[in-house]
């Protein structure tokens, strides 16, 4: 996971950030990219430990090591609805017609950025 997160910054002054749900990180910038992530969990606070495996849902081209995404090059699949149909499917479900709502929660903290 934490490499994974690492591989947003692989080029130097890219401005993607990836976007996450389900955990939390804080990224040290001024560190050595494959050493900046210093802190990540779950989104209850538990650690995430190198040594287990997650799941993680990406679409189809990062899934294929797009954007240097490479540690999710050849990694088992299972396929789901695509984006926008899934993404549609989760504000009928979530909100049912009514109004929809989002909050910060500060998933991401950058220092020395």
């Amino acid at each position: 996971m934490k490499t994974l997160l690492q591989q947003q910054w692989i080029v130097e002054g890219s401005p993607k950030t990836l976007h996450i749900s389900g955990l939390s990180y804080t990224a040290d910038f001024s560190k050595p990219v494959t050493e900046r992530v210093n802190l990540l969990e779950k989104a209850d606070g538990t650690p995430i430990k190198d040594t287990e495996t997650y799941t993680v849902a990406v679409n189809d081209f990062m899934a294929s090591g797009g954007d240097n995404y490479t540690v999710l090059k050849g990694k088992e699949r299972v396929f789901g609805h695509a984006d926008l149909e899934a993404f549609v499917n989760y504000v009928k479900e979530t909100f049912k017609g009514g109004k929809i709502t989002a909050e910060i929660e500060g998933r991401i903290t950058n220092i020395n950025n």
